[in-house]
C-alpha cells in the first residue's frame, strides 16, 4: 500500500527508530522501493522482491519482504515469493567501475550506503569516487540459490562486490557463499567483506543499522581509535 498514512508510519519507523536519512527514505518510498502493508492493528513496512532480470524494478515484484515497525511486535517474514530486494544508485559519473552490495536486510544495505555518504574513512575504497554506479541489494528474502545468478552477473560485468552480512554465523556463511560463486565465476573477481568492520570496531556489533547508529552517535574518529 502507498495510503499516506500507512507510508509515514513506516517512514517514522526507518527515519526516527532505525535512523535512516529521511532523504533517503522519501527517494525510496516515491519510486516504490518502500511500501507499507497493514496486518490488523500493525503496519509493516514492505519491501519488494524481485527476480534478477527486474533488479531495482519494484514494479515487477514477486513477493515482499516485511519488517514490523512496532517495538512491541518484531516481525518480519516474507509474504510471496522469494527473491531479491534492491536498487541502483548513480554515484559519480567519472567512475571507473560499479559496486556491489551485499547485505541481509533492506535496513542494512541502507545503513552501508548512508555511512559511504558521510565519507567517514571507514569503507575505504567504497568511499573514493572510482565507484560509478552502486548496487545496493539485500538477500534476507531469498534463498541461495536465488542469489547464485545475481553473483554471476555481477562479476561478468566486472563488478567489485562488498559483503555487508550480519555479524552472525547465518552472516559469515552468506558471506561465504558470495565469495565462493564470485571465485568461482572467475579469478578476477573482487570481493571485499565489510562486516569485518563489526567485529573490530566496536566489540562486536550485530549488524550495519548497528554501526550506522554508533556512527551517528559517536562520530567516526571516536569508532576507529
Amino acid at each position: 500500500s502507498r495510503k499516506p498514512d500507512q507510508i509515514a508510519a513506516v517512514s517514522h519507523y526507518l527515519i526516527n527508530e532505525r535512523r535512516i536519512p529521511a532523504e533517503l527514505v522519501k527517494a525510496l518510498s516515491d519510486n516504490g522501493f518502500i511500501l507499507a502493508l497493514q496486518a490488523g492493528r500493525f503496519t509493516n513496512a514492505a519491501f519488494p522482491l524481485t527476480k534478477c532480470s527486474f533488479f531495482g524494478q519494484p514494479a515487477n515484484a514477486v513477493g515482499v519482504l516485511l519488517r514490523g515497525t512496532q517495538p512491541d511486535h518484531p516481525f518480519h517474514g516474507v509474504r510471496g515469493e522469494k527473491a531479491l530486494w534492491g536498487y541502483t544508485s548513480p554515484w559519480a559519473k567519472e567512475g571507473k567501475r560499479d559496486a556491489v552490495i551485499f547485505g541481509e536486510s533492506p535496513i542494512d544495505v541502507m545503513s552501508v550506503h548512508s555511512l559511504i555518504l558521510q565519507k567517514s574513512g571507514l569503507l575505504g575504497d567504497l568511499e573514493g569516487d572510482k565507484i560509478r554506479t552502486l548496487y545496493c541489494t539485500a538477500t534476507a528474502g531469498s534463498a541461495r540459490e536465488s542469489l547464485r545468478p545475481f553473483v554471476q552477473s555481477h562479476i561478468e560485468q566486472k563488478r567489485a562486490i562488498f559483503t555487508a552480512f550480519d555479524n552472525d554465523l547465518a552472516g559469515r556463511q552468506m558471506t561465504a557463499f558470495v565469495k565462493e560463486v564470485a571465485n568461482n565465476s572467475s579469478p578476477d573477481a573482487t570481493v571485499i567483506n565489510l562486516s569485518d568492520l563489526l567485529v573490530l570496531l566496536s566489540n562486536n556489533l550485530k549488524d550495519f543499522n548497528n554501526l550506522w547508529i554508533k556512527f551517528l552517535e559517536e562520530g567516526a574518529e571516536k569508532l576507529k581509535k
